[in-house]
């Protein structure tokens, strides 16, 4: 989106949700997971995803498909490197799919499909994308919001890199303020819901490295 806030009204948002695709993880956030994907659906948002049938991307789309009137606005976008490995999740229609050839494509289709940005527990590929969305917002080249599920601590460690770097002058502390931090599906969706989320731009425009 261009704008820093944002609007359901016309059923037309979409949501990133990027997440582990393994299938050891925990089974609560498993569960977690789904019931996000659940609630996205009632409320009419369309979903993208790594399009994968396993690990926490099956459970979002699973979710999703429970409660969605239609799957129209459901999306995954997969690594053509995988395609032979019949990895992609059966609900998500195959004119919504798009095999990319490399994962910086994987990225710039993730900020043409996404409105907003939910960010679940997941492994390097997850972190990949968040700090890809991250980058981007801090240069002003986009104002997609980020919300970052921190379940049961999971991202501290993360977040508590982010105020090193900030303490020791290496990231603006405006910065932190493009990450909305929660621990539930439910207060991602009351974020949502509300309609808008804070923007700071503190790109090229400010040169906030001279501040």
């Amino acid at each position: 989106m261009s704008n820093s806030s944002f609007s359901n009204q016309d059923s037309a948002l979409r949501v990133a949700v990027f997440c582990s695709a393994d299938n050891k993880v925990a089974s609560h956030l498993k569960t977690m997971s789904y019931n996000l994907g659940n609630l996205l659906a009632k409320a009419k948002f369309g979903l993208v995803t790594g399009g994968s049938k396993t690990g926490l991307m099956k459970e979002v789309v699973d979710g999703y498909h429970e409660s969605a009137q239609t799957l129209s606005n459901l999306h995954g976008v997969i690594p053509q490197a995988l395609f032979d490995y019949n990895i992609h999740h059966p609900s998500i229609p195959c004119r919504n799919i798009q095999w990319v050839d490399t994962l910086h494509v994987r990225l710039k289709v993730f900020h043409e499909l996404s409105d907003a940005v939910i960010v679940l527990p997941g492994g390097f590929g997850t972190l990949h994308e968040l700090m890809d969305f991250l980058a981007n917002n801090q240069f002003a080249l986009s104002k997609t919001p980020v919300i970052l599920v921190n379940d049961n601590h999971y991202w501290d460690p993360l977040l508590e890199q982010f105020s090193t770097m900030q303490k020791a002058s290496l990231l603006a502390e405006q910065h932190l303020n493009f990450i909305k931090v929660v621990n539930t599906p439910q207060e991602c969706m009351d974020i949502l819901d509300c309609g808008e989320i804070a923007f700071d731009e503190h790109g090229l425009k400010t040169l906030y490295w001279e501040e």
